[in-house]
């Protein structure tokens, strides 16, 4: 059996395919037009956070006295979740608690000509720049910020103007700052409208998708229930076909098919069944002069006879057998359903088939009722005993067994006979199959007693299939609803006899 893959979860994967192809070609018109990527959205509230970080620190240490340097580096650092440490442009250290930087650090302490030979094409992660005055002046100074990520976490390298530095030369500073995590620090990025936005996103997706993806596969779930059904046989099925789009339009044309089937199987049983009647009487009288003919005919010519007479009986039966099969067909619509004991039904069975010390024997479930038309169950469970005593009596005991399941009586009639191929083991339910390497016509009927067990079994609402038992034998299984013990039991099905 092919591995399933709902409808619902590929349309489902599809929307969020397409909604990742959208952002995506989003990202990248924001990359070729603005030269703004991922990192510049993701990190655009670090942005502004490592700024307000930037300038405070600007107007401490400018203001402060050098000895309370790493008191301000430390209170700062501890509010942002960060470390802090400061150096003049020469990569002297001054103060702070970070005293070991990684040469990648290191590197931006260099002068820039010297760094832009060996970085060529590199650019800062990016520039926060004080926004002009009016008039064009700038309102305070350009702090350019560096990142480097490495096992340790996200170092930033940011130039700041302080003169209290007693560098006169120099008169910026470099602060540098490292964070263990930029995601995860909520004083430098904050989560919260990330995930809003994604939620947001996720809600609004759905709510416009979900009710179109399930009233498509409830549809199609429809559809498919009504395509078994009918496979089954039950070509009476309506599926609604409310839609206005080409799936209510598939609905109308399997409904039409139904009936249309529904129309040619039964018109085809009707005409079955009326052939098997208007042939009944010409057939008896055949029988009736042959009977009087192989009572005169000269003892040289009596073989022929008896092959005429074989004959004739053989059609006899064929032609019961389709009159059986199309009036089980053609009332399954409205049977008439009792209380049948299990233990009265397995006896009666038994006393028409198990003829000429055959053996049958009910080995459990006696005490079980179920609720069935008792004249086609009778029929049903005397087709399925006569075909294992005729087929496997040879080779062991015949069993019938019930048991509870469900709430529904499973009966079960097994032999210890070869059994049938697999592909055939639904098919013999079909009428007129048989399975030609061991039934012949010599030795069984023309393929009608199994399908004359489905239609009476179904026509109680129940269903049947069989199965190849291990290491030897077949099991034919029917299943019905439990009836209460304390209903009245049907009459006794020998009326069919």
């Amino acid at each position: 059996m092919k591995p399933s893959f709902p409808l619902r979860w590929r349309i489902l994967c599809h929307v969020v395919l397409n909604v990742l192809m959208v952002i995506g070609v989003m990202l990248a018109l924001l990359y070729f037009e603005f030269q703004a990527g991922p990192d510049s959205l993701l990190l655009a509230p670090t942005d502004t956070r490592l700024r307000a970080l930037t300038e405070r620190l600007t107007t401490a240490l400018g203001e402060g006295p050098a000895s309370e340097r790493d008191q301000i580096l430390r209170q700062v650092g501890g509010e942002y979740g960060v470390e802090l440490g400061l150096y003049i442009e020469s990569g002297e250290y001054v103060a702070g608690a970070l005293t070991n930087l990684p040469s990648e650090v290191r590197e931006w302490f260099r002068p820039r000509r010297m760094r832009e030979d060996k970085q060529k094409g590199s650019r800062p992660l990016f520039s926060m720049t004080t926004p002009k005055k009016k008039g064009g002046k700038k309102k305070g100074p350009v702090h350019e910020i560096h990142m480097h990520a490495d096992s340790s976490g996200y170092w930033f390298v940011s130039r700041l103007p302080i003169t209290a530095l007693d560098t006169p030369d120099m008169p910026f500073g470099t602060l540098i700052i490292r964070t263990p995590s930029i995601l995860f620090n909520p004083q430098l990025f904050d989560l919260r409208p990330w995930v809003f936005s994604i939620v947001l996103l996720g809600t609004v997706t759905f709510t416009c998708w979900a009710p179109f993806i399930r009233g498509l596969t409830r549809s199609v779930q429809e559809m498919k229930a009504g395509a078994e059904m009918i496979s089954c046989g039950h070509f009476d099925v309506q599926l609604p076909a409310s839609r206005t789009d080409e799936i209510g339009q598939l609905c109308e044309a399997l409904n039409r098919m139904a009936n249309q089937l529904n129309g040619f199987v039964y018109g085809q049983k009707r005409f079955l069944g009326d052939i098997a009647h208007e042939l009944s009487a010409p057939i008896a009288r055949v029988q009736a002069n042959m009977g009087i003919l192989e009572e005169r005919v000269p003892k040289p010519l009596g073989n022929y006879v008896d092959g005429v007479a074989s004959e004739v009986n053989h059609m006899s039966h064929l032609v019961d057998d389709l009159l059986q099969f199309s009036r089980a067909s053609l009332a399954a619509d409205a049977p008439k359903l009792e209380t049948v004991n299990i233990a009265d039904l397995a006896t009666q069975v038994k006393e028409r088939e198990a003829t000429g010390g055959a053996d049958v024997r009910l080995v459990e479930g006696g005490e079980l009722n179920v609720r069935a038309n008792s004249q086609g169950l009778f029929r049903a469970l005397s087709n399925i005993v006569r075909n294992a005593l005729r087929y496997a009596g040879q080779d062991g005991p015949v069993l019938i067994g019930a048991r509870i399941e469900d709430g529904h009586v499973l009966l079960a009639v097994s032999d210890h006979g070869p059994g049938i191929p697999e592909d055939a083991l639904d098919r013999v339910f079909a009428p007129f199959y048989r399975v030609e390497i061991s039934r012949s016509r010599l030795s069984g009927g023309v393929g009608l007693g199994m399908a004359i067990v489905r239609s009476c079994v179904e026509s109680s609402g129940g269903t049947v299939w069989c199965t190849n038992r291990q290491p030897r034998g077949l099991e034919v299984t029917i299943r019905l609803p439990e009836a209460s013990a304390e209903i009245p039991a049907s009459a006794s099905p020998h009326a069919l006899a």
